[in-house]
């Protein structure tokens, strides 16, 4: 493994001395030499961890399974082993894990075929569409499951996820002349649910057949699947995804972001939703799926050459515009969902719009509905995230999402946006937007850059000067510093406290080519006025990305979940912690090197981020500290106990020849006290 990075001696003794303390506490990490592997030496894919009322952690991952078929894998371009997703459990506060629980189980099975020899075009039948039961290079294809969600409510619990096992006869496949022909079925959705019994430390086996999970497929292949997200509170669990009529498109990026992630999509790709009541977890049926958008105008066969060459025959869906890259949230009763969409202009004018809706959980808009754009027409705006609380609170939703002048992959800012008055419709967002407009769509016969006349929202990241300082404009388009760009943009809101982090660098194009300086760090900003007013952009990371050059990936920043009732030790919420974790990565120049993922960090806050504990690496190297390993750690998963003075902590790590699921968890304890000031005095 190449790391490239060096230390300063100085930086190391000031670490040791500082001893990671903040107002008397300290940061131990268990266990104490080295992280747990979850998974041992099977190859896994993005774990994820919950945590039920009794204390009691779930570890969910994807799990390669020894079956005589293989899969590929659209985002690194390999062919590997089909996964399942699988659930292993720690009773005891994750000093051991129990044997994991396949809950899929289909990548034993197939329902389609497919070609993983990347060789040249698909052969043609009579009819100009590729017939791959005619292909000498054609085989089964597995039941392969993409990476999981999860959410818990109590002790219920779900997992959402596409797979490529569809059974049925509607699904389809596409075929990939970027890949020289290697053909992939498309995916449906699923999931299952789960009942953990704190008496029995078990699931409960209340489903059909007696088992310990239900597991349930909500589309059939005819669209692909992708982009799963999903809630829950005590009203309803919720669930939404992407569904496109063509196939998974890959990416257009440069370099190793050219992955098939969902972002890039066809038209007439749909936004999908279903629910469950709580209250009849056990007992009910997930609603039929339902269209929140409205980008599919027509169905009609496959007409041009290119498709034809692609894709089997049949009725497609067919519109103007795509939606991905959807986020679901619940306030109280209440839906909130959020997703980039194309502009549908046909080349002329290129880039996405953010658009929301909001309803009454049950009540979905019948037959779909343009969303409410908040973004800045004239420009490109994507990856939107929401923090939600309670619509008792005078802001109980803000979002916050990256908008730039290019289309794809140029500089960028965060910006944001608000709901106030204890409301959440399009009317209480501040900035505000263009009300009576904010729904117009080609779809419907309207154009959204000549229609919406939008108010700027908050350019939080952004400056109006070149090297000006991040957060110094907050009424500038991102065009007016077109160097620096911001990403990663994260939130944790309680009360009137919001605190809203991104990843920075003041020049995009100096990072991505010469190699040496501006590399991204975290940087925070912090409200106590509900987003009225906001401080000045603090640096998390200077102390590692300074000297090593290496460059963050993937922050987070996690606050405390609410009281829990049962008087179990530390299920009281103290809403002022809140802990930020965080990856590195090597800084190369793109798209001639690779970059590689290096340590995972955490530092945490007692006091709604005022002040934070030195950051401390809970992989087994330190580039702080001044060793390293051979394992690229990366995609951390937090999940804090109520009072925040416990969290467990999951990521991916890779050795290079398997990638596993490890796990750490952070106690804050009070700092032992040192001797040589014992009294008071140095001795």
């Amino acid at each position: 493994m190449k790391i490239r990075y060096w230390l300063l001696s100085g930086l190391i003794v000031a670490g040791v001395a500082l001893g990671y303390v903040i107002n008397n506490k300290v940061l131990l990490l268990h266990p104490t030499l080295a992280p747990a592997n979850i998974s041992g030496l099977v190859a896994t894919d993005k774990v994820k961890i919950l945590r039920t009322p009794d204390q009691t952690l779930f570890a969910i991952y994807g799990q390669a399974q020894d079956v005589p078929r293989l899969a590929y894998d659209t985002k690194s371009k390999v062919i590997r082993k089909p996964f399942d997703i699988v659930i292993s459990v720690s009773t005891d506060n994750g000093d051991t894990w129990g044997t994991p629980l396949n809950i899929s189980n289909t990548a034993a099975l197939t329902s389609a075929l497919g070609i993983l020899e990347g060789s040249g075009a698909p052969v043609l039948g009579a009819d100009g569409h590729p017939d791959l039961a005619a292909d000498p290079r054609s085989t089964q294809y597995p039941g392969d499951s993409d990476k999981a969600n999860v959410f818990n409510v109590g002790n219920n619990i779900i997992v959402t996820w596409g797979g490529t096992y569809c059974p049925g006869g509607n699904q389809r496949f596409v075929v990939y002349p970027e890949l020289n022909g290697i053909a992939i079925p498309y995916s449906c959705m699923y999931v299952s649910r789960l009942r953990w019994n704190s008496t029995t430390h078990q699931f409960d086996s209340v489903w059909p057949g007696g088992l310990p999970y239900l597991t349930e497929r909500l589309s059939n292949g005819l669209r692909d699947v992708k982009q799963d997200a999903n809630r829950g509170n005590s009203t309803a669990f919720v669930i939404n995804w992407q569904e496109d009529p063509m196939g998974l498109k890959l990416g257009d990026a440069d370099g190793p972001g050219d992955g098939a992630s969902g972002a890039n999509v066809n038209n007439g790709t749909d936004i999908w939703y279903a629910t469950l009541p709580t209250a009849a977890f056990a007992t009910s049926s997930w609603a039929t799926p339902v269209r929140i958008t409205i980008n599919t105008r027509t169905t009609v066969p496959l007409s041009s050459t290119g498709d034809m060459a692609t894709h089997p025959p049949g009725d497609y869906d067919r519109g103007n515009v795509g939606a991905s890259r959807s986020n679901i949230g619940q306030i109280g009763t209440n839906v909130v969902i959020a997703y980039e969409e194309t502009k549908g202009t046909q080349g002329f004018i290129e880039g996405k719009y953010i658009r929301y809706h909001t309803f009454v959980w049950n009540l979905p808009p019948a037959g779909g509905e343009a969303g409410c754009i908040i973004s800045e027409p004239t420009e490109n705006a994507r990856r939107v995230r929401f923090l939600t609380q309670e619509a008792t609170n005078p802001v109980p939703l803000v979002f916050i999402y990256k908008q730039g002048e290019y289309p794809q992959g140029g500089p960028s800012d965060i910006f944001l946006r608000r709901t106030t008055a204890n409301q959440i419709t399009p009317a209480s967002l501040d900035p505000p937007i263009d009300v009576a407009d904010c729904r117009s769509s080609i779809n419907t016969g309207g154009n959204p850059l000549i229609d919406i006349v939008q108010p700027r929202a908050i350019n939080f990241s952004g400056s109006d000067a070149l090297k000006g300082g991040t957060g110094t404009a907050p009424g500038a388009l991102s065009g007016e510093n077109p160097i620096e760009n911001a990403l990663a943009h994260r939130g944790v809101m309680r009360g009137g406290t919001i605190i809203v982090g991104y990843s920075y660098t003041p020049d995009l194009f100096r990072f991505q080519y010469l190699d040496d300086t501006d590399p991204y760090n975290f940087w925070i900003r912090r409200s106590t006025d509900g987003g009225v007013t906001w401080g000045a952009p603090v640096n998390m990371t200077p102390e590692i990305t300074g000297p090593s050059q290496l460059t963050v990936k993937e922050p987070r920043i996690v606050g405390t979940p609410p009281t829990v009732a049962g008087g179990l030790p530390g299920n009281t919420q103290d809403p002022n912690v809140i802990y930020v974790g965080y990856g590195l990565q090597t800084n190369v120049r793109e798209p001639l090197e690779v970059p590689e993922d290096v340590d995972i960090y955490m530092m945490v806050s007692l006091d709604e981020g005022l002040s934070w504990t030195p950051a401390k690496a809970l992989s087994a190297g330190d580039v702080q500290g001044g060793y390293q390993d051979d394992l690229e750690d990366f995609e951390t998963q937090v999940k804090v106990r109520p009072d925040g003075l416990e969290a467990h902590v999951v990521w991916s790590s890779n050795d290079g020849n398997v990638s596993s699921a490890l796990y750490r968890r952070i106690d804050v304890v009070d700092a032992p006290l040192d001797p040589i000031f014992a009294d008071g005095f140095e001795d």
